[in-house]
């Protein structure tokens, strides 16, 4: 290139023709080699255009284009002009073309009904069938026969050996028959004639075709691209289209899937470029990669996503083209997807404008929506050979083809900061790879360009393309990513088997199991994927516990696949928090016997904590456990993202706790070898263990025990043993000091608050043993301790993997994970948190959205008519029905974590033989000695099984013989454990026996979980709320549209202010002079249509004739101020329980306390209406609520408290309610459906009067009735006040829950004393709502929910009559 003067091109105007596409050999002469070289020694360039186009009056944006690609000038054309096309946005312009939804009942052909016959079933041919059904239901029935004939290439090269004598395969016998059928078969021409009896093309096409019939203007400059979802479909379209020459003489149509291999991809984009075909009918698939432009872009299927959208919007030749949407009418869902596709921020437009400009592709400057579903179809999920990523936690997969998308939807997800660093640089930079000289072949070589990440200079294997070289350093990146657990599976698409479908409601209909049904327990698709099988690496999770009390060692749980960390979440013992965090580290290569030594570790581990005789094979694992070493701090990996941290793994306590159980105590080096260490009274395996807690040197076997002392009654330790022990021989030492001991708590339930630790054993536990009889538990104090609670912190993280893979399929990831997770759960699952408090808060959204919607769409509609209309939406059968619809059951979380059943995952329960198993039992519930004397040394330890016997235990069992030899055998599987031993309950080829009972009862437990009608309804309330906390209204409403809830034509909430019809201005009546100003000064917001004031003012007895009154906005207004106070108390009232809240709710909107407010600001001045009775009635109402007020402020002031409920008593006219309502919902409207005005209201009249007069403490005259209405609430039936006169004239009250003291307090009555001690315990509920969920399990107990919540109250407030005469 040095070595030449200048370049001459004699047409440019081909190029330009061709809108310098990137592989005219010009092009790529020019980007690959003239522009890498400095500017002053690049050759001259002289290129001739001679055309009309290239006039100066004509220079367009294929001229600037041009320009800019052979980095010269058009002669004659002026800066400004110039400019003025630069200036120009350069995106195409955007059509949408609605289409009537084709039939339910789609028209079978002759074809279809004769292959049917002969595969009945579908299953010889299903591929075929399926895509002649989504044919069908595109294209019509004219597509679906078209799907048959490039099937017959197929299903002739799958018989090619087989002959009609052989019948060892019938399918082939079937496939010849179909081919057959095809063969013979005269297939049909589209007929576009819809009143025709032969129509046989869908609406859908016929809007296609009209839009391709409306580019003839274009001539042969047209170049048009129709994207298409299924591959079938572009292969049928692109056959009608052709058949159809006849209308469309200018359209040569040509088919374009991701299938073909690259050079036949690249003869279609260069006869498309050159005009040989310029009708180009592509899948999804091809959307990233370097198409020629088009004039016209038609997005036959919509695609979600904003990649998506910017793609196709780069297939588009700039500003002179066009990009159609075709869009089914009246679906939400489509109009959700074109909304969710095409809603860019200015910066995003800009950045999505110069993605045809270079593959090297700028860093997006905010966060990219990506597509929720892989671009493949579902046919060809089937059949698809090529290499996918699977992100563990959702199952969503990257291809190769959708890995550009996914790599940069996650860069748009980055801090800020490294953004930052790249937001002047390209993502991708290209290398070129000359091809060797007798080929001549170039490749290209893409590396990643991110500062401050991992995956910075990566560099993907070599393509022919710089597209194609972007895709595969995409998909490494990718890889790279997934490797490191940084690739979040939000922006991983699903597939389509994992997609949300709706369902049937049969089910629904079964009167056997109305009100309660069993649904499955939706699993974690994360141990699904990769977890089981050979190890060579394995993914390391820091499981941390904080406590103030006993320390807690770190335990790594190591799993096949990177491990999404949760946030942190609390664990409970004794009541106490126990905050858990988990920290993920890099990937720890196993070297030799580290696999076998882990493995034994882990079963170790589970046997110890569950005191069962577990057995598991190595590649059956799904996860495994380590401890790390005793100096290891989490100091040591905060702020490191993936620290090292095999070689901080305690090797040496996995080795000795692999070999043996137990060893010998060191008494001569005795407070050392007790430090962090658990002993056991008996050389066995399974039995109970002691914490110790002290070295006593100052007592011996000789002392005498205390007489709270278990041995107490002897005159020694050692005589105690003496008696208990038969054939006990004596001690070595007798003078060897004692160890003082505490127990050691099994495992439990430690994920509720409620749930209360172990009850004391009847007889006294022993405190103290003796070391020479006792043998030291090889695992420390500190790492048994946090596993003990490992069962109960690993089934809320797999209810958290749960979340995550609900909120991506079903969600898009628009909840918060913790409220989603809160809203799943329910009371019965006994967890910290469940979904009551969400499902109030929901239930009022709903209500709020359905009063609108049914006020919207029905305008003519009176008062009630509208509340029958929106009960239908509301009602918990439809709530029900929505549910089921969509599979949301499954996901809920109703099942309490049961100790007594859970295994960990692939475990075999081994059985123990009569004899070890009556040790254990002693071991368990008797005394804490042996009946035998310990033997002189540790005994041989048995396999990975016990001793023989028939299991007890859930799952598999297996009998294992006491005299096997000693060392734990980590070589040996459990599966040949089981042929050698004959396992109970299994044949001889290894299948398991049916079993019956117990256990099977237990299995279904945990597989499935009953569920009651109402408790799925208040579920998907609840998920309501959490949308809407996460995301406002808009959320909501698209977590309603998910949950199929009928709101036909909303799918913004501006779909309410364009669809609703209000009140012409002379059909309402004339405010007083004066009034409308005075109005909007109370409320605080000014009307931006004052005739809705006016109706809002306006009773129904005011009698101008065609005058519209307030009684439809009341309706409105009756919603949105339920919602708006639910919201308000929800917020204040952060920790109080939904019972509490759902008091202050009703004492807040109830008619009395709205009268009230309205009088307090003089809104009833200004009401208009036409009755004598009404003026009397408000006239009386205000008088009596002025005096009552002043008179409750004045007393309030001299007790020093907050003034109450002064209106309580006094009925007031509904019309002074009715008014607060009716303002509300005028202000909305007029708004546009926007709550300023309302919340302005509400917080300039409403909250301040809420927050003064109504809370807990203020709810009536005496709090004790609010104190037990709130206890009642929440289920519980055992509160009860106490007094005691403590001294003359002084009584004391204690408020009692469960025998547990809530609040007390002094008085000189104890009427006064019962007051205050109320008031105190409302205050100690309002601000800890944990207070009644760890002390009270009444519900959970409760078999008859109606009956105890009947009782509740009568049985408090008698309790209140027996324990405080007034």
């Amino acid at each position: 290139m040095h070595n030449i003067h200048s370049i001459l091109i004699e047409d440019a105007q081909a190029i330009r023709n061709q809108d310098s596409h990137s592989f005219l050999p010009v092009v790529r002469l020019m980007n690959d080699y003239y522009m890498t070289i400095p500017e002053s020694s690049r050759p001259r360039i002289c290129a001739i255009a001679i055309s009309s186009a290239s006039s100066p009056s004509n220079f367009d944006s294929k001229m600037l284009r041009l320009e800019q690609v052979l980095a010269s000038l058009v002669s004659g054309v002026t800066t400004e002009r110039r400019r003025e096309v630069s200036d120009l946005p350069d995106r195409p312009d955007e059509r949408v073309i609605l289409y009537d939804q084709a039939s339910a009942q789609q028209t079978k052909t002759v074809l279809y009904k004769q292959l049917r016959d002969i595969d009945k079933n579908k299953k010889v041919a299903r591929k075929y069938f399926r895509a002649a059904d989504v044919a069908s239901a595109q294209l019509g029935s004219c597509a679906a026969d078209l799907v048959w004939k490039p099937a017959l290439k197929d299903i002739e090269e799958s018989i090619p050996t087989w002959h009609e004598d052989d019948g060892s395969d019938p399918s082939q016998r079937v496939l010849l028959r179909i081919r057959d059928a095809i063969q013979n078969c005269t297939f049909a021409m589209p007929n576009l004639n819809p009143s025709a009896a032969g129509f046989n093309v869908s609406h859908k096409f016929l809007r296609l075709l009209q839009a391709l019939e409306s580019c003839k203007g274009y001539g042969e400059t047209f170049k048009g691209v129709v994207l298409v979802q299924h591959r079938p479909i572009a292969y049928v379209l692109a056959e009608m289209l052709r058949m159809l020459n006849d209308k469309l003489p200018f359209a040569r149509a040509i088919a374009l899937s991701g299938r073909e291999d690259f050079p036949t991809q690249q003869e279609i984009f260069s006869n498309f470029a050159n005009g040989k075909y310029n009708l180009l009918i592509a899948t999804r698939s091809i959307e990233d990669l370097d198409i020629p432009k088009a004039s016209v872009i038609i997005r036959f299927d919509l695609f979600d996503g904003q990649i998506s959208h910017a793609q196709a919007s780069a297939c588009a030749n700039g500003r002179e083209s066009h990009l159609i949407h075709l869009v089914k009418r009246n679906d939400d869902d489509e109009r959700h997807l074109l909304n969710r596709s095409s809603t860019h921020s200015i910066e995003l437009l800009h950045w999505a404008e110069t993605l045809h400009l270079s593959p090297r592709v700028a860093v997006p400057p905010c966060t990219v929506k990506g597509n929720s579903q892989t671009y493949l179809s579902d046919s060809e999920d089937e059949s698809s050979d090529q290499e996918f990523l699977t992100h563990p936690v959702t199952g969503g997969r990257v291809h190769l083809e959708n890995a550009t998308g996914v790599f940069i939807c996650w860069v748009s997800r980055l801090e800020s900061s490294l953004l930052k660093k790249a937001e002047s640089m390209s993502l991708f930079n290209f290398q070129v790879n000359p091809g060797k000289k007798e080929r001549r072949e170039t490749s290209f070589t893409c590396s990643i360009s991110l500062p401050g990440t991992e995956i910075d200079g990566l560099v993907g294997p070599p393509a022919p393309t710089q597209h194609l070289a972007r895709r595969a350093a995409a998909f490494e990146a990718c890889r790279r990513l997934l490797s490191l657990s940084l690739l979040g599976h939000h922006v991983v698409p699903l597939p389509s088997s994992l997609s949300v479908r709706r369902r049937g409601l049969e089910d629904l209909n079964s009167e056997k199991t109305a009100g309660t049904r069993r649904y499955p327990r939706q699993q974690p698709t994360f141990w699904t994927h990769g977890h089981t099988g050979p190890i060579s690496s394995l993914y390391p999770t820091v499981i941390t516990v904080s406590s103030d009390g006993e320390p807690y060692a770190p335990i790594v749980v190591l799993t096949r696949q990177p491990f999404p960390s949760p946030p942190p979440f609390n664990l409970f013992m004794g009541g106490k928090a126990l905050p858990i965090k988990l920290y993920s580290g890099a990937a720890i290569s196993l070297a030799g016997e580290q696999a076998n030594v882990i493995h034994a570790f882990t079963l170790r581990l589970f046997r110890s904590i569950l005191n069962k005789p577990f057995a598991c094979d190595l590649e059956a694992h799904t996860f495994l456990l380590a401890p790390l070493a005793s100096s290891w701090k989490v100091g040591e990996i905060l702020g490191v993202r993936l620290p090292q941290l095999g070689d901080r793994l305690d090797w040496d306590l996995m080795k000795n706790v692999a070999e043996k159980w137990a060893v010998a105590i060191d008494t001569s080096h005795i407070e050392e070898d007790m430090t962090d260490a658990l002993i056991q009274d008996r050389w066995l395996e399974f039995t109970r263990r002691y914490l110790v807690v002290k070295v006593r040197k100052d007592m011996t076997p000789l002392s005498k025990p205390d007489p709270t002392d278990r041995e107490n009654g002897y005159p020694s330790f050692l005589a105690f043993v003496q008696d208990k022990r038969q054939g006990f021989e004596g001690l070595r030492d007798n003078s060897q000091p004692l160890l003082q001991v505490d127990r050691v708590l099994s495992v439990l339930n430690n994920l509720s608050p409620r749930v209360k630790d172990l009850t004391p054993p009847a007889k006294s536990p022993a405190k103290y043993l003796i070391p020479e009889l006792c043998p030291k538990f090889l695992l420390p104090a500190s790492v048994f301790r946090t596993a003990v609670i490992l069962p109960s912190a690993l089934w809320k993280i797999d209810d958290w993997l749960v979340v995550k893979e609900m909120n991506h399929r079903f969600f898009d990831n628009a909840i918060r994970e913790d409220l989603l997770y809160e809203a799943l759960t329910a009371h019965g699952a006994g967890m910290e948190k469940d979904y009551e408090r969400l499902e109030l808060l929901g239930d009022s959204f709903l209500k709020y959205i359905s009063s609108i919607f049914v006020f919207v769409a029905n305008p003519t509609q009176n008062e009630g008519s509208l509340h029958i209309s929106r009960q239908k939406l509301i009602a918990n059968k439809s709530l029900l029905q929505a549910s089921v619809r969509v599979n949301t059951p499954p996901y809920i979380r109703s099942t309490m974590f049961n100790v007594r059943t859970w295994v960990p995952p692939n475990y075999i329960t081994l059985a123990l033989t009569g004899k070890d198993k009556s040790k254990v039992s002693v071991a368990a519930d008797g005394p804490d000695v042996s009946g035998e004397a310990p033997p002189a040394h540790p005994p041989t330890e048995p396999p990975v099984g016990a001793v023989q016997g028939k299991s007890q235990d859930a799952g598999p069992s297996a009998a294992v013989s006491a005299d096997t030899e000693g060392k734990m055998d980590v070589d040996q599987t459990a599966a040949e454990l089981a042929m050698q031993l004959e396992i109970p309950g299994q044949l001889s080829d290894g299948k398991k026996k049916a079993k019956k009972g117990r256990k099977k009862r237990q299995e279904e437990d945990i597989a499935g979980q009953p569920l009651g009608d109402k408790a799925i309804a208040d579920v998907a309330e609840a998920l309501i709320a959490a949308a809407y906390i996460s995301g406002g209204r808009e959320a909501a409403l698209r977590v309603l549209k998910i949950l199929t809830m009928p709101l036909p034509g909303i799918t913004t909430w501006s779909d309410f202010g364009a669809r609703v019809a209000i009140p012409l201005p002379h059909r309402v009546a004339q405010l007083r002079p004066g009034s409308a100003e005075a109005v909007e000064d109370i409320i605080g917001h000014k009307f931006s249509q004052p005739h809705l004031l006016a109706q809002a003012m306006t009773h129904t007895s005011h009698k101008i004739s065609g005058m519209t009154s307030y009684e439809r906005l009341e309706f409105i207004g009756d919603a949105i101020l339920d919602f708006m106070v639910v919201r308000f108390i929800f917020d204040r009232d952060h920790a109080l329980s939904p019972g509490g809240l759902s008091l202050l709710k009703s004492a807040m909107v109830s008619n009395a306390t709205l009268a009230a407010i309205c009088v307090s600001c003089g809104l009833q001045d200004h009401l208009l209406f036409d009755s004598h009775q009404l003026a009397v009635n408000i006239r009386e109402y205000a008088q009596k609520i002025t005096e009552k007020a002043d008179q409750e402020y004045r007393d309030a002031e001299a007790e020093g408290r907050r003034p109450g409920q002064y209106w309580a008593g006094i009925e007031p006219p509904k019309a002074l309610s009715d008014l607060i309502e009716s303002i509300i919902g005028a202000v909305y409207i007029s708004d546009n459906f926007s709550p300023v005005g309302a919340e302005a209201f509400f917080d300039n009249v409403l909250r301040p009067f809420f927050d003064k007069h109504i809370t807990l403490q203020t709810l009536t005259e005496h709090p004790t009735k609010t104190l037990f209405e709130l206890v009642q609430a929440h289920g519980c039936q055992a509160m009860k006040i106490t007094r005691e006169n403590v001294k003359s004239g002084v009584t004391k009250c204690r408020v009692i829950i469960h025998e547990e003291v809530v609040a007390s307090d002094e008085g000189p009555t104890p009427t006064s004393a019962a007051r205050s001690t109320s008031l105190l315990a409302l205050e100690a509920i309002k601000e800890d709502t944990n207070v009644l969920w760890k002390i009270c399990d009444c519900r959970s107990r409760a078999k008859d929910k109606n009956a105890w919540m009947a009782q509740g109250l009568d049985k408090a407030l008698s309790s209140l009559i027996a324990e405080e005469p007034q």
